[in-house]
């Protein structure tokens, strides 16, 4: 009899088991139908709008509790090793592979595409509901032909910063030389080039303070910024979307080295840009040794951070190109970072990455970011895609003169 019910109870026991493994397998074919993501862009500097950021993500956590988001590292900043660094990762096939990227330029998401290492957007467009609210620009570099080859996320564009003390000392030679009215440093004109080198040489006071301030990156490197939005046309976009940067035999790239050899050879600057460590550069800017330099509004918080206030800074849009060039349609770069698709997405993994770019870099969200920017006097250090969206509160904040609308319409 006890054998009956020892016997009884192992297969109740057993029965159990199947039962409870059973639950478990349903448990985890539900767990299947839900979908992970893997989006590059860790966010990891010290800014205030990240406490704006990790609540966002956790409202997207609580709206969308089927799509799990984990977040890597960004890949490389360096311009001229991205799109080297991108191709890695995107080649690689493996559970870490992110399923999204954030780049810092829509000539790279091109490349990118046409190479074969990205996916179209354009089918999964309806998720993201104000796509045609983004600035025409900014949305015309992310397409290739039909396909929209990443979703713009925020804008940069360069301009020149002027220390104002230096440009107060110079006021009366700037106003005989007609780039300023009445020694007021706030008509400071630069409308070419030319004026820009003109301006640099009466605020050049070697070995005391240098008119333009540029170093041996800007010189090699900075093509980019330079070819693109100075009209030198030195960087060609392709009909295949790539890009090209011919050095030796593209005229207009002799045209760059031959404007940067002038400020040097003319007196414009007197300083040694190829023996200069960044650091120097930094604190020569702060000191107001260095006159003028490439200004990048994302830098705001930054100078104000490092005790350079916003009132000792002018700015103004780079000029549309030299007198010496037959470029008339130059125009001034907008540097659009975006997120781009690794080709090797689900159609699942897509539709819910287009639901989290929408939540987190959406008009709402957008509208949401700048508020509490304002709310918590954080200067907003990037700008937003949309054309609709009123950014006047925390432009306040921006140094005196063009401010990032007209620099982005320029």
């Amino acid at each position: 009899m006890m054998k009956r019910w020892i016997s009884l109870l192992l297969c109740l026991l057993l029965a159990g088991m199947l039962v409870a493994c059973s639950g478990r397998g349903t448990t985890t074919e539900e767990e299947g139908n839900g979908v992970k993501i893997i989006v590059a862009d860790k966010v990891t500097d010290s800014i205030g709008i990240n406490s704006w950021i990790g609540k966002r993500q956790e409202a997207f956590d609580e709206a969308f509790p089927e799509i799990s988001v984990e977040h890597v590292a960004k890949t490389a900043t360096d311009d001229f090793n991205q799109i080297k660094d991108i191709k890695n990762i995107l080649a690689t096939n493996s559970a870490d592979t992110p399923t999204i990227l954030n780049i810092n330029s829509s000539d790279f998401a091109r490349q990118l595409y046409v190479e074969g290492y990205t996916g179209d957007f354009s089918s999964y467009l309806d998720g993201f509901e104000f796509y045609e609210e983004v600035n025409e620009k900014v949305r015309s570099g992310y397409t290739v032909g039909s396909a929209v080859v990443g979703l713009p996320q925020t804008i940069e564009t360069p301009m020149l910063g002027f220390n104002t003390d230096v440009l107060t000392e110079k006021a009366e030679a700037l106003t005989s030389a007609g780039y300023m009215t009445d020694k007021d440093i706030s008509t400071l004109r630069i409308d070419t080039w030319d004026d820009y080198r003109a301006v640099a040489k009466i605020l050049t006071d070697a070995p005391g303070v240098y008119g333009a301030g540029f170093t041996a990156q800007d010189y090699y490197q900075g093509f980019g910024v330079w070819a693109i939005a100075n009209g030198f046309d030195g960087v060609v976009q392709n009909d295949d979307g790539t890009i090209s940067i011919n050095f030796a035999e593209n005229e207009s790239m002799k045209g760059v080295l031959e404007f940067f050899n002038g400020l040097i050879t003319d007196g414009s600057t007197s300083m040694d840009v190829f023996n200069l460590q960044k650091e120097t550069y930094y604190s020569w800017i702060w000191s107001g040794k260095i006159a003028s330099f490439t200004f990048y509004p994302s830098w705001a918080t930054w100078f104000n951070s490092s005790g350079m206030a916003k009132e000792k800074i002018l700015v103004r849009n780079f000029p549309k190109g030299p007198d010496n060039t037959n470029f008339e349609n130059s125009y001034s770069a907008v540097f659009a970072m975006g997120f781009v698709l690794n080709k090797q997405a689900t159609p699942e993994q897509v539709e819910a990455v287009v639901k989290y770019i929408n939540f987190m870099y959406g008009k709402e969200a957008w509208e949401s970011r700048i508020q509490y920017a304002y709310d918590e006097m954080i200067l907003q250090v990037v700008y937003p895609p949309f054309d609709t969206i009123d950014t006047s509160n925390v432009e306040i904040d921006f140094p005196a003169g063009n401010g990032w609308a007209e620099a982005i319409n320029h």
